[in-house]
């Protein structure tokens, strides 16, 4: 059985994740700053939309249709991005809370889910779930 909370060797398995939003000129600014913090770059943009990610394409952010107004967000979805160092997480999460998130679990250790997993927790503007996580190295545990 594979261990899910060894460093992510691969980078990024998953070929995308997408989001629907309730305001893409809201979203489309914060989700540049925070990735920016985690040294990713936007690959493509649309009036509606933006993909982002390390050179190339991992996440997609698109303006839903008017039905979408009335949602309070989308509490239930989780989405961690790999950070490179632990200062970078510190980075992405004061990077997330200027640009409208609010905090949900500041930057430190994460004991109770693995002796190396340092990571951050923020609500993006939309309610949305979003984690940085760096792996320590076993010198950094210490």
């Amino acid at each position: 059985m594979a261990d899910f909370y060894l460093p992510n060797t691969n980078r990024f398995p998953v070929a995308h994740i997408g989001l629907d939003v309730t305001s893409f000129r809201v979203s489309e600014p914060f989700y540049t700053k925070t990735f920016g913090a985690l040294d990713w770059s936007k690959t493509f943009a649309t009036p509606t939309a933006a993909g982002y990610g390390p050179g190339y394409f991992v996440f997609i952010i698109r303006e839903k249709g008017e039905c979408v107004t009335d949602r309070k967000g989308r509490g239930g979805t989780h989405i961690a991005f790999e950070a490179p160092t632990r200062e970078a997480v510190h980075e992405w999460y004061e990077a997330a809370i200027k640009a409208g998130a609010t905090g949900n679990g500041e930057p430190g250790p994460r004991t109770n889910v693995s002796k190396n997993y340092y990571a951050a927790h923020v609500l993006d503007p939309d309610g949305y779930r979003l984690e940085a996580v760096y792996h320590l190295t076993e010198e950094e545990e210490k």
